[in-house]
């Protein structure tokens, strides 16, 4: 994640996730171990938040993501950024 963080802005609320929590409008709604598996505009995001190793992570989903930076956006859990990165390294 770009800077520990990453915002981004759904229609009616501002989401920043970091690698520990995640806050809406700059409420803290979950803390543990977060994974962005989708954050793609246009689409709605999925986050997975691990508590602790004994409890399934929980899945939160969003509203239509309206705003994001193209360098934060994620797909299958991998920056896209990355993933082009590791296309262009393999040919």
């Amino acid at each position: 994640m770009r800077g520990n963080y990453i915002d981004f802005y759904t229609k009616r609320s501002k989401y920043t996730v970091s690698e520990d929590s995640v806050f809406k409008d700059g409420e803290c709604i979950a803390a543990g171990q977060v994974t962005i598996i989708q954050l793609l505009q246009g689409e709605e995001s999925y986050l997975s938040i691990l508590e602790n190793e004994y409890i399934p992570p929980t899945i939160l989903k969003t509203e239509r993501v309206e705003a994001v930076l193209p360098s934060d956006e994620h797909l299958a859990g991998v920056a896209i950024r990355k993933r082009y990165e590791s296309v262009v390294e393999s040919i």
